[in-house]
């Protein structure tokens, strides 16, 4: 990944690989997945982070200690949470908390 990309280049490759590990594990967020197919990566963030109820696909990759792949934990890197608003942060932070072992 080239360091001069975009923050939003980066961040959709970012969760386009994750996504693919995801799926390598059994685990697949389809209607995540759906939204980064169909729009573009900040929108199809602030989609997902509009339920406030986490998907089965999060709480699984929290049983399996690998919520490093979830989109929510992703936005929080400081890398990327810059290209977020509180709410959106505050929102991925209440899912993770929902689904946290």
């Amino acid at each position: 990944m080239n360091s001069t990309q975009p923050l939003e280049m980066r961040l959709a490759e970012r969760l386009r690989g994750a996504c693919s590990e995801t799926r390598a594990l059994g685990c697949y967020r389809q209607r995540f997945e759906q939204l980064l197919e169909r729009n573009d990566v900040i929108r199809a963030v602030r989609q997902h982070l509009i339920y406030d109820e986490p998907d089965a696909a999060l709480n699984q990759l929290a049983r399996m200690g690998r919520l490093d792949l979830a989109a929510e934990q992703i936005v929080l890197e400081p890398t990327y949470r810059k290209l977020f608003d509180e709410a959106e942060l505050a929102a991925a932070k209440r899912r993770l908390t929902y689904v946290s072992y």
